[in-house]
């Protein structure tokens, strides 16, 4: 995949995740938005608090990456071994468990969750536009949470989008299994 392929496909994506969580939560009330499956698994609400837990540290590195990033006209995307890694563990169909600091906290989660990460996504949404002419393999950024690792913006774009991709079909699963419109 090409930068410019890699950065129109996660603008897509997100903007997609972005109307499908919207649509998802239109007329639900709170309970509804707090209600968790017999599983015990979390919540809607849950899971929109562990999107904004988990993007958050991502988003606050995006603008200052991307400014150190060197520019590249094209290229193909190479992510890194643990940015690959990460990926392939938060997209959808895998189950891995959430780092403890990225774990929702119980409680009730109403609307000004989902505007939390409304407003997220907003920015990824604009920090994507901001990759356009970087080198997305550039090592720029430390992992958030295994500050070890150092990351490419090509990593970053790819696992905010698998990973918001898995938790979105969440949503619409557990809502539309509660009897909601999905």
């Amino acid at each position: 995949m090409t930068f410019e392929e890699l950065i129109q496909t996660a603008s897509e994506k997100n903007r997609d995740h972005l109307e499908r969580a919207r649509t998802a939560v239109t007329g639900v009330s709170e309970w509804d938005l707090n209600h968790k499956p017999a599983s015990g698994d979390w919540s809607p609400g849950q899971i929109f608090r562990h999107l904004v837990l988990s993007n958050n540290p991502y988003l606050a590195l995006l603008p200052q990456a991307t400014a150190k990033a060197p520019s590249a006209a094209t290229g193909i995307v190479r992510h890194t071994k643990i940015g690959g890694f990460i990926a392939r563990q938060a997209g959808p169909g895998t189950n891995a468990p959430a780092p403890k600091p990225m774990v929702p906290e119980e409680g009730t989660f109403g609307a000004s969750t989902v505007e939390e990460w409304i407003s997220g996504q907003e920015r990824l949404y604009e920090a994507i536009q901001n990759c356009r002419g970087k080198d997305l393999n550039a090592k720029v950024l430390r992992n958030p949470m295994l500050k070890l690792f150092a990351m490419s913006l090509g990593d970053v774009l790819e696992i905010l989008t698998v990973h918001t991709e898995r938790h979105v079909l969440q949503i619409e699963e557990r809502l539309h299994h509660a009897g909601l419109p999905s």
